[in-house]
C-alpha cells in the first residue's frame, strides 16, 4: 500500500509538471524547451513503474500469507470434546 501511495504522489507531481509546462508555454513563449518535457516523461514512467511494483508487491504478500498455511485463528480450548477426556 505504501508503494501505491508513492505512485499516486509521483503521478500528482507529473500532473503538476504538465500544468507548469503549459503555463510556461503560453506565458514565456521563448523559454527553452526540453527540460520540463523530460521531467514529465521521467515522472510519468516512474509512476507507472511504481504502480506496477505495488501490484506485484500486493500479489507476493498475499501469496506469502497463503504459502505459510497457518490457520486464520487459534482455538484456545475445546468445550465438550469427549476425545480429550480420558
Amino acid at each position: 500500500e505504501l508503494i501505491s501511495l508513492m505512485a499516486l504522489m509521483v503521478t500528482f507531481l507529473a500532473a503538476m509538471a504538465v500544468v507548469v509546462y503549459f503555463v510556461l508555454y503560453f506565458v514565456i513563449p521563448n523559454a527553452p524547451r526540453g527540460y520540463l518535457t523530460l521531467l514529465v516523461a521521467v515522472l510519468l514512467l516512474g509512476a507507472v513503474q511504481l504502480f506496477s511494483l505495488s501490484i506485484i508487491a500486493e500479489y507476493l504478500g498475499r501469496m506469502f500469507e497463503e504459502v505459510k498455511q497457518r490457520p486464520q485463528f487459534i482455538v484456545r480450548s475445546i468445550a465438550n470434546d469427549h476425545r480429550s477426556q480420558k
